[in-house]
Parts: structure tokens; C-alpha cells; sequence
């Protein structure tokens, strides 16, 4: 080794390790490192150190702790050229620092990134939301203006890298309303609803909180029922006693078999890493994820009919299970006849889709949904649950709606309009409803894509419609001009902190505002993913060219910024 060079030593691993780094790689002075995660120590080969520390990855150059917040001792000596190189190896640190060392994220790079995706994300009042993190545990408080931006809030928190759990101190401060008006309004929220119209359920609300009771047959059900009475303005909460009762006796071995395969079939669960134990209708997971997230996914897998409560106390997370090279790549259903009967299995598990005769075809990888629904929802549903079934890369919809009676487009107007006008995320805006043949065209302003998108969602769900042509226009949408450079970094600080995309595997380049994504992607969903952070980075145009996990061809496609909530379509 000549004189002047510096030495790389790692103590990230079970034994130090020596990488030579020329100096073209060093600050002027200090050093840069890429090691995401890595205890350190740089020595000059005169045999002087240089520095050390805890480095976070890209971008945290500066940030190193210095040896002197840990002891260690003299390891060995070895001679290189002209100089003397002391490897050292570290024996004790502090908590913090071994809590980053695991997660490889600092807690004010946490925080910082949670602060950035929140500011992304249209729905939520990121300016009224305060965030603190210590070891992984962000504590979140403040207020929003309604239940959806806070469920919304926690969901991003979930999907950041180095989360461990959340501490929800969020505070929900609704529109003025009468507890009357409120149960007005969510009682025909449920009239209108197409799956939870035909439950018996029982409205009441005291304060803003509503109370709602009855008997449905399984937890998805009664989470559609928590969903309706959140999508009303002026709730400040939802207390659902709604007792789950099942028709017959499920065993337990039933009910073990249902939850494995939902794991199987979720592209966000690794479920090679989960155990499934069920005794008495009591499902108990135990293994590793990779974020909290995932967590959230798999205990929302193990919720099957039958299932009196889930228990995930033995579920820890380990950030290295987000890397595919450490817990292995998802497993691919590849054959047409074994992704035809998954994406079956898929329609089976949702009460929104479950009683219709959907047929479904597969051809190396594309997925036909054909048959007669009652209602745009169902359609919706459909096609967003054979999307994410693993192994999935498109869905061919041709689903129709198709209705015994059909009301008439005066009806379907106004209770579209009656949605919109209750609904708390697009209440404020002045929406203008035309219906033509079952046909809805909305029209007017709105701030974000997300609204766009929910304004849609929300009018799908009234009787009668058939489809939708969303023609709102989003004030917020002009492209911010930054160089190529900029973007680019910061795509891939997008990607660096996504818990549902492998960095490593996804190179990024960007030419006059284009992001060009190269590389590979395990799932379908994570190639979306990738999408959704080049553009947050920036990008007005992405060119995605990933090869999809256990597929040999490589499709190029481009994505345009306004067609973001639509480009899967």
C-alpha cells in the first residue's frame, strides 16, 4: 500500500475488515462514507488516525460519533508500505448508537424523512404535526382536521426505514357539527355504501365520537364499517363494538391454512420469516419483518374469518429483512393455472368482491377479470386485490356493472353530490357533478392528486354508477424546476428511505427533468413504489425500465407526473 493512502475499517461485521479507499474518496478532510450503518475507524498508513465513527449513509458525512463515545482497545497492527495501519476494535457504545448501528438511520435522519414524505402528501396538514424520534420510536403529535389525515399520517410513518413504532398523540380537530347531523350523515353514509348496506348495524354518537354496534361475519366487514363512519366530516372518532360472529365453526387448522396463504400472496410480507400458530381461533405470528409497515400488513393477513384475535408480541423487526440478499426474494407465483387460482383466492378473502362470479384468466403474468358486478366499487376492488397478489405484473379489466334496477341519473347526481358534500378530505371544494347513462364527470378545482384521486374513489361507491371520468384539475400540480442533478439525489434518497423498495437493485439517472429507472424490482408493487419516489424526488417524466422479478423481458414505460394516481390503469 503506498504512503498517503487511507485504510476502510468495518466493524459492522463479526470480525474488522480492511477495504482500501484512495483519497479521491475522502473529503478534504474527513471522510465520506456510502457504508450505510457502519462503525468506522480511518487511518492514515503514516499510522495516524484520521477519524471514526457512526455513519448513517448518503449524505451524512460530518454526522460521525467520535471514538471518544465508546471505549475500545488495540486490536493488532499490521505494516503496509511505508506506514502503520492500528485496526481497533470496538467492545462497548452507547444504546443510541447501537440502535442506529441495527437500523442503519439516525434518529434526526429519521425524522427529517418523515417530515419530507408528509410534506409530499397533499391530504395531510403537515404544518400542524409535530415529530419526534428516539431509537426508531417516533412520537407524533399535534392535530388534524380529520380521521382520514390521521390514519393517513400514521400509514406514511409505518412505510419510513428505521420506524420502530409510533406513539400516536395526534389530535383530531373536525369542522363544527350537531352529534344529530353526524349521525344523520353516517347512517346514510351506510345506506349508500354497496357492501355495508345490507349490514345491521346501530349508529349512535356522543361528541363527535361514533358509536357503532351490531353483528357483521368477519373483521373485514367490520373494517369497512369503521371506514364508512370515518369518511364523514365533523368525526372525531369511530368506537366499533360491532361483535364479529361467524356462521358455523372454523378449526384451527382452517384457519392456519387462510392466513399462510394471505402471507403468500402479499407482496409487502415476507412470509418465509413469519410462523403461523393458532390455538382456540387465537392466531399468534412469530418471526421477523423488515419495518413496521409490514407489521401492520401481516397482522391485517392474519385478521381470517374464523380468527378470534392476533397476536404479534413474538413478531420483532429487523431491519436487515428488508434486504432481499439477507432474507431471500419473494417467492414468484410463475405458472398461468398456479397465479389464476391465487388471484381467486385473493377476490375470495374481501367481502366486496366475494359474492360476484368474477372470472379470472391468466397469461404469462396478465391477469383477465371478466363477469357482472353491482357496483363501480366492486370493480375497483377487484382489480386493486389481483394487483397485488405476487407474481401479478397486469390486469386486463372487464368488468361491467351491471344492476337488477338502475336509478335514475337525477339519483345518482345527487347522492354523489351527498358524498362529496359529507366526505371530510374534499368537503371544502366546490365539485361540479354531471351524470349522463350512469356515467359521472366531475369538475372543478382541487389541491392535491391525492383529493383527485379520493374525489373519485368516493362518488364510485354510489349506486348506480358505472364509471367515472375524473376531469378535476389540481392548483398544485406545476412542475418546480431543479437541475438534473438535484433530482436525482434526491430520488434516491426516496428510494434510501422506502421500506417498500430495495435500493441497491434500482440505479437512477436523469436527463432535462426525466428520471430513467434501471435495474431490477421483486414485485409489481415495488415497481410502482419506485415510480411514486422518482417522481416525489422531482422527476416530471419517469422512464421505468425494471425487470420484475423471474421474468426475462424488459419493458421500457413512461409515466407522467399528472398521470401518477392513474399510470396502472
Amino acid at each position: 500500500m503506498p504512503p498517503g493512502a487511507y485504510v476502510f475499517v468495518d466493524f459492522a461485521k463479526s470480525f474488522c475488515r480492511f477495504d482500501n479507499l484512495p483519497a479521491s474518496d475522502m473529503a478534504a478532510e474527513g471522510l465520506v462514507c456510502r457504508r450505510a450503518g457502519t462503525i468506522v475507524a480511518v487511518f492514515h498508513t503514516t499510522g495516524q488516525q484520521k477519524t471514526a465513527g457512526l455513519f448513517s449513509g448518503a449524505g451524512s458525512a460530518g454526522k460521525e460519533e467520535y471514538m471518544s463515545k465508546w471505549k475500545t482497545r488495540m486490536m493488532a497492527a499490521f505494516h503496509a508500505g511505508a506506514g502503520t495501519i492500528v485496526a481497533l476494535m470496538a467492545v462497548a457504545w452507547f444504546s443510541t448508537a447501537a440502535a442506529a448501528l441495527e437500523s442503519g438511520f439516525d434518529d434526526k435522519d429519521i425524522t427529517y424523512a418523515i417530515e419530507r414524505d408528509l410534506s409530499h402528501e397533499g391530504v395531510v396538514s403537515a404544518h400542524l404535526v409535530d415529530i419526534a424520534t428516539n431509537e426508531g420510536v417516533v412520537t407524533l403529535s399535534g392535530s388534524v382536521s380529520n380521521l382520514l389525515e390521521k390514519e393517513r399520517t400514521v400509514e406514511i410513518v409505518r412505510s419510513i426505514r428505521g420506524v420502530r413504532s409510533i406513539v400516536d398523540r395526534i389530535d383530531v380537530r373536525p369542522v363544527e357539527r350537531s352529534d344529530s347531523e353526524i349521525r344523520k350523515d353516517v347512517t346514510f353514509a351506510f345506506v349508500l355504501d354497496p357492501v355495508a348496506d345490507s349490514y345491521e348495524v346501530d349508529v349512535a354518537v356522543d361528541d363527535g365520537i361514533v358509536v357503532l354496534s351490531g353483528s357483521v361475519e368477519s373483521w373485514a366487514e367490520k373494517n369497512i364499517c369503521t371506514n364508512v363512519a370515518k369518511s364523514v366530516k365533523g368525526v372525531r372518532g369511530v368506537d366499533n363494538e360491532i361483535e364479529v360472529v361467524y356462521e358455523g365453526e372454523r378449526s384451527d387448522a382452517e384457519i392456519k391454512t387462510d392466513v399462510e396463504r394471505r402471507l403468500q400472496l402479499d407482496p409487502y410480507v415476507q412470509d418465509e420469516l413469519l410462523e403461523v400458530q393458532v390455538n382456540d381461533g387465537v392466531v399468534k405470528l412469530k418471526g421477523t419483518v423488515g419495518s413496521l409497515s409490514e407489521k401492520a400488513f401481516a397482522r391485517t393477513n392474519a385478521l381470517v374469518l374464523g380468527a378470534e384475535e392476533v397476536d404479534l408480541d413474538d413478531v420483532s423487526i429487523k431491519f436487515w429483512a428488508l434486504d432481499p440478499a439477507k432474507r431471500g426474494a419473494k417467492v414468484i407465483i410463475k405458472s398461468d393455472d398456479a397465479l389464476e387460482k391465487a388471484v381467486q383466492d385473493a377476490l375470495s378473502f374481501d367481502p366486496r368482491v366475494r359474492v360476484f362470479d368474477i372470472d379470472v384468466g391468466a397469461d404469462a403474468g396478465v391477469i383477465t377479470l371478466e363477469g357482472e358486478v353491482d357496483n363501480l366499487r366492486a370493480v375497483r376492488a377487484a382489480v386493486e386485490d389481483a394487483r397485488r397478489v405476487v407474481g401479478v405484473a397486469r390486469v386486463k379489466n372487464f368488468l361491467k356493472v351491471r344492476m337488477a334496477e338502475y336509478p335514475s341519473d337525477r339519483e345518482i347526481e345527487e347522492n354523489a353530490e351527498y358524498i362529496l358534500n359529507w366526505d371530510p378530505v374534499i368537503e371544502r371544494y366546490e365539485i361540479d357533478v354531471d351524470v349522463r347513462n350512469g356515467m359521472v364527470y366531475l369538475y372543478g378545482i382541487v389541491d392535491t392528486r391525492y383529493e383527485k384521486e379520493h374525489a373519485a374513489d368516493c362518488v364510485s361507491s354510489a349506486p348506480g354508477v358505472v364509471a367515472v371520468v375524473n376531469n378535476l384539475s389540481v392548483g398544485s400540480l406545476a412542475w418546480r424546476w431543479k437541475s438534473d442533478k438535484e433530482i436525482r439525489r434526491s430520488i434516491e434518497n426516496e428510494l434510501r428511505w422506502s421500506a417498500y423498495v430495495d435500493d441497491e437493485n434500482i440505479s437512477v439517472k436523469v436527463d432535462d427533468g426525466t428520471a430513467i429507472l434501471t435495474g431490477s424490482a421483486d414485485t409489481k408493487h415495488e415497481y410502482r413504489a419506485a415510480v411514486e419516489n422518482a417522481f416525489d424526488g422531482g422527476a416530471k417524466i419517469v422512464q421505468a425500465r425494471l425487470k420484475l422479478n423471474g421474468r426475462k423481458d424488459i419493458e421500457t414505460y413512461y409515466y407522467r407526473d399528472t398521470d401518477r394516481y392513474d399510470w396502472w390503469n
